[in-house]
């Protein structure tokens, strides 16, 4: 049998008093089924006949004071207090003969309740310290960014003339690029040219050297006349020969190299390719 009911339901659940120590059914300390028993701490709970036979608290005293020694181990919310004795300039007639002054209780829900108004308040206050923290690191930044934008948009113009710059120099390079395009086809077409003129040159040259004749080996001698030479060929070949009228010049030729010890050679032209002559007997 409960002490909340006269009957004994024992597969109910049921809470104990932390004061009485009797047991009470759920339905029978709330018929309404409108409290939540999973969230009450079963370690403080006070059936409700005992919460009714707790002392009244004083009019005009909102101090919270304890109950004796085994009443404050089972419910650790309250608090006992004991009223300031009146200092002697106090009238006589507030003297009170008792220095009890009341019992205030404090539930554990509305304890909760003043713990979450102080840490939503601490919460309050710190995000409006971050928030301050926050906008002078902002600001701080964001002066840095105008600042260096404003270095920028200063450089602009230095950065527009020197790309003008750049650019006026590059139009000159082509037009020099192009007049050195126009120089190389020009000078491949001399070199062309050139090259036809050695030709020609070189087979005038090889015509011309078609009168003229080449002795080797003849030592050299200071003083020398080489027209004499040549007659004096000329006469041991029994060839007739008139220097005056069939020769054109005469001259020696350096060898090419300098380590030929050999005599220079004698180049002589005849006056015309053909040199008529009768032998004798």
């Amino acid at each position: 049998m409960y002490s909340c009911c006269e009957g004994s339901i024992d597969k109910e659940s049921t809470m104990l008093c932390t004061r009485c120590g009797e047991a009470f059914h759920y339905s029978c300390v709330d018929p309404a089924n409108s409290y939540d028993f999973s969230t009450i701490d079963t370690n403080k709970w006070t059936s409700p006949t005992c919460t009714a036979k707790k002392p009244k608290a004083i009019k005009g005293d909102n101090t919270p004071i304890r109950w004796g020694a085994s009443q404050a181990s089972a419910n650790s919310t309250v608090t006992q207090r004991h009223k300031k004795k009146k200092t002697l300039s106090e009238p006589s007639s507030k003297v009170q003969t008792s220095d009890t002054v009341g019992q205030i209780t404090v539930s554990s829900l509305e304890l909760r309740e003043i713990i979450r108004q102080e840490i939503r308040q601490e919460i309050i206050e710190l995000q409006k310290g971050l928030e301050a923290s926050f906008k002078n690191l902002l600001n701080t930044k964001f002066k840095k960014i105008e600042d260096e934008v404003e270095e920028v948009k200063k450089s602009v113009p230095f950065i527009n003339n020197k790309y003008e710059e750049i650019k006026t120099q590059l139009v000159n390079q082509e037009k020099s690029l192009k007049s050195m395009d126009l120089i190389s086809a020009d000078m491949a077409q001399l070199k062309t040219s050139l090259n036809k003129l050695e030709i020609e040159n070189n087979t005038r040259d090889q015509w011309a050297r078609r009168s003229n004749i080449e002795i080797c080996g003849v030592p050299e001698k200071k003083n020398e006349n080489l027209i004499s030479i040549i007659e004096n060929f000329a006469k041991k070949a029994d060839i007739p020969f008139n220097a005056s009228t069939d020769m054109d010049f005469v001259t020696r030729v350096a060898s090419l190299s300098k380590d030929n010890e050999m005599p220079k050679r004698i180049i002589m032209r005849f006056m015309s390719q053909y040199l008529t002559f009768s032998s004798s007997g």
